[in-house]
């Protein structure tokens, strides 16, 4: 935590940081780089804390709330992370093209559906293994999402054919990536749709 305030206060113009795995990072580590973009400009465009699992609420909220540039996120693996979290990157970080929140367990639908509303430059989201995440969502992101490509919902056991045919229909054209792995709900209908709809775009099928 020590060394990241150390370069965060001689590297002003830093826009790309990756914390990824490093367990002892905290919300202080965080803190730093949030004062950072306060003070000197918000240059900031790229963040990864996957794995970072002693961060907090308090200490997401901040770096979001001061680095509104924000274009890549991963909190993958983030397990303390809620809702004050979630609902402060649906508030600040509409410019997010890229959010990772797999095994977030605590994300809901309530959170999830403000994030896909506000952030709708997203071309890559995962939301693998947020088990409380319903179709309440997903059809969401099929309707909204407009510039997805890449869509991970591995191990979201509510969802349905209904949502991966409506996906197939509204992103036919630019859908590359999918995983459904661990999906059960789903069925053969899921797959034909997929066949039908999106043969020319889709390059990855998990």
């Amino acid at each position: 935590n020590g060394g990241i305030e150390s370069v965060m206060q001689g590297c002003r113009n830093m826009g790309f940081i990756d914390l990824s795995n490093i367990k002892e990072i905290s919300d202080r580590a965080l803190n730093a780089i949030s004062t950072k973009e306060m003070a000197y400009g918000q240059t900031m465009r790229h963040i990864n804390l996957s794995g970072c699992a002693g961060i907090t609420d308090a200490g997401v909220v901040g770096i979001v709330s001061a680095c509104t540039g924000l274009q890549f996120l991963s909190l993958s693996k983030c397990w303390q992370l809620s809702d004050e979290c979630f609902l402060s990157i649906a508030e600040c970080c509409e410019k997010l093209q890229y959010l990772d929140l797999t095994y977030c367990h605590k994300l809901n639908d309530n959170v999830a559906i403000g994030i896909i509303v506000a952030c709708a430059e997203l071309r890559y989201l995962s939301l693998a293994h947020c088990y409380k995440i319903t179709n309440r969502t997903l059809l969401l992101i099929a309707e909204k999402s407009h510039k997805l490509v890449a869509l991970n919902i591995t191990g979201c056991t509510h969802a349905t054919d209904e949502v991966i045919i409506s996906l197939s229909e509204s992103h036919s054209e630019q859908l590359c990536f999918l995983s459904i792995a661990g999906c059960t709900s789903l069925t053969d209908a899921s797959i034909m749709a997929l066949a039908v709809c999106c043969s020319s775009s889709l390059e990855a099928l998990n």
